[in-house]
């Protein structure tokens, strides 16, 4: 299906899967849709969170279950305190009870349950584009805050103190303080102590 030309910007997509031919499977899917993508293939927890220092993505497909101590779950739940907007279909060969509800803690749009077809991952990517796009269209702009503050602004929506979110980035309280005023005043904020907080609960997806 054609995509809106509203979705012709380059969406950036990561797919975390330890098996090398299916990485590599739907990556071609992927690449092979309508519309412009920049894909990336991890596969190990590790590499992927390495991968994630030059590389943000709006999707990330990931396996629930990888062949070492950390789960897709795990990386999940990690870039989620990174990233402001970004969907998630998971990838598994598992859909019992007991791994379903722990995945579905993490808020995924879609699951594309082993063995998938190539109509199913086209399907599952495009749900999540069109998502991503809506946000973009409710949400404000936030183009001119850096991704240190984006992050910072996340935490904010999640009720965290500075302090918190100093522990959680592993930088200095002050420093969050100096970002929370220059996140405000970006946003053209009034001076009001909760002026941020409230507008972050409003406006950012948690």
């Amino acid at each position: 299906m054609p995509m809106d030309s509203n979705l012709s910007e380059t969406m950036r997509i990561l797919i975390l899967e330890d098996d090398r031919i299916i990485a590599r499977d739907i990556s071609e899917i992927v690449e092979g849709m309508d519309g412009t993508y920049q894909v990336r293939s991890a596969h190990s927890y590790h590499e992927a969170m390495e991968l994630l220092q030059n590389f943000s993505p709006d999707v990330i497909i990931s396996d629930i279950h990888l062949a070492s101590d950390k789960t897709g779950i795990d990386f999940v739940k990690k870039v989620k305190s990174l990233l402001l907007n970004m969907e998630l279909i998971y990838l598994t060969a598992h859909s019992d009870v007991n791994t379903l509800t722990e995945a579905s803690a993490t808020d995924p749009i879609h699951y594309l349950v082993k063995p998938y077809n190539s109509k199913q991952v086209r399907a599952s990517v495009q749900m999540a584009i069109s998502a991503i796009q809506q946000k973009r269209i409710l949400q404000p702009d936030l183009s001119l805050l850096s991704e240190r503050e984006q992050v910072i602004l996340r935490g904010i929506a999640q009720s965290l103190s500075s302090k918190q979110i100093a522990e959680q980035l592993s930088i200095a309280e002050k420093t969050v303080r100096n970002h929370r005023y220059n996140i405000a005043k970006k946003l053209n904020l009034s001076k009001d102590k909760n002026s941020l907080l409230i507008w972050a609960m409003e406006h950012i997806n948690k």
